[in-house]
């Protein structure tokens, strides 16, 4: 596949509003946040989209010391695949095979780099996901995420939150919804992140 027709089209971060001392990234329990009580608002489809899709299950990846159990993201894997997604196998390469990202088709979780790092830091986010697409026809090629802390990684919602993205979703505006950019606005609210409603928009962009 040529690298012409390849672009980073989307990186979506979720940012932590109640994160106290950003320059910290030890491996610390993340902050007790006092979470504010909100009902689900009812999220219509149109309130959704896509930036690429998948035309094949993605693989999962779970790079050596990206800070990350297999058994977190079985669970987070869980939560889509209840929606409807399907995801091919879970790849743990051995340790010493070099430097570990995400192939063609794959999924992965990885360790960030200082300078990843640092710009996660320096704008408080939990985690990032970026997401390989073709310029031409959006499918997505690739999608590598990574966390700002081994804490971030086991928090509720976090990777669930970031697999949504790298699946191909955007980010919702509604308290309650696993997708909206800021934890502590979010929760576990799914309506139109169904299997079914990422088909509809996969069949419009494909028109």
């Amino acid at each position: 596949m040529s690298k012409a027709f390849l672009s980073l089209l989307f990186c979506q971060v979720f940012f932590l509003s109640c994160f106290t001392d950003p320059k910290h990234v030890e491996d610390i329990p993340l902050p007790e946040c006092e979470q504010p009580e909100f009902e689900i608002q009812q999220v219509g489809y149109l309130d959704t989209d896509i930036q690429g899709y998948w035309t094949t299950p993605p693989n999962i990846r779970i790079c050596p010391s990206a800070g990350i159990t297999k058994q977190r993201v079985k669970t987070a894997i869980r939560f889509w695949e209840d929606l409807g997604f399907e995801f091919g196998e879970i790849i743990n390469p051995p340790m010493g095979t070099g430097i570990c990202t995400a192939e063609i088709g794959e999924i992965a979780f990885r360790l960030p780099t200082q300078q990843e790092l640092a710009n996660a830091i320096s704008t408080s986010r939990l985690a990032v996901a970026q997401t390989m697409i073709h310029s031409r026809t959006s499918r997505i090629v690739s999608s590598d995420i990574y966390f700002q802390t081994t804490a971030a990684s086991q928090a509720q919602k976090i990777v669930e939150h970031e697999i949504g993205h790298a699946l191909g979703w955007e980010h919702h505006n509604y308290k309650g919804h696993l997708m909206h950019r800021e934890l502590a606005q979010s929760g576990w609210g799914n309506i139109g992140i169904e299997k079914r409603r990422y088909d509809y928009l996969v069949r419009e962009m494909k028109k």
